[in-house]
């Protein structure tokens, strides 16, 4: 057995952030050791550390810088970007802006701005989560006193679980093919077209020249295994 692990950050994180909280930029693919044979309880403490830097990297507040261009575009802004309503003495213009780096967002009314919460989870995307790989690693999440939170479908799969890493945040393991109910190779196939631009993230990792292998679906002699 193995695993293998992908973080994407948007776009705009700073590189230089991610590292500073330890955070990987690439894959990482576990297979088992000899120290370490049991595959599923690495990923599990694998993922409960990551969440736990996520955490601590969202807490970071840099304060806000503008350009003298964004300083104009939100003097001279008159309503709210998100509701749309005038501003007022009551319902004042405020700069909103990205706290893990400083840079200004949009300007939005009081009210608004004070509805945007830093997120209290970390999601963890599977395809098949309920019907395949929870099965794999779900009893080891109990490894410690931190509480697990479950939606349940019937006895046997979930919809989606959550996995405390502190008081007050999570990983959230969430199964897409509830999103996207078709096999992972039909989703490929759809999004193939030249030079796999549609790639963006995997293209990072894979030689051009690999591409056809990484998209399709893997080789399994099914016929020769029972359940």
């Amino acid at each position: 057995m193995s695993y293998g692990i992908y973080v994407k950050a948007a776009d705009d994180v700073p590189k230089e952030l991610l590292e500073e909280f330890h955070i990987p930029t690439k894959p990482i693919i576990y297979r088992g050791t000899e120290d370490e044979p049991n595959v599923t309880k690495h990923f599990v403490k694998t993922i409960v550390e990551l969440g736990l830097r996520v955490e601590q990297m969202l807490k970071t507040n840099e304060p806000i810088t503008m350009t003298d261009v964004e300083r104009e575009i939100h003097l001279t802004c008159e309503e709210c970007n998100s509701c749309r309503n005038k501003f007022s003495a009551q319902n004042y213009k405020v700069a909103d802006h990205i706290n893990l780096f400083g840079r200004f967002g949009q300007t939005l009314c009081n009210t608004c701005y004070l509805k945007l919460q830093i997120p209290s989870f970390w999601p963890c995307f599977f395809h098949n989560l309920s019907n395949y790989d929870a099965h794999f690693f779900v009893t080891e999440l109990g490894y410690d006193a931190e509480t697990i939170s479950v939606i349940p479908n019937s006895e046997e799969k979930f919809i989606s679980f959550s996995k405390y890493v502190s008081k007050t945040f999570t990983v959230r393991f969430i199964d897409t093919c509830r999103f996207m109910a078709s096999k992972l190779s039909s989703l490929a196939s759809n999004l193939l077209i030249p030079d796999f631009i549609r790639f963006r993230e995997t293209m990072k990792v894979f030689n051009k020249e690999d591409m056809s292998l990484v998209t399709r679906k893997g080789v399994y002699p099914y016929e020769y295994t029972d359940s």
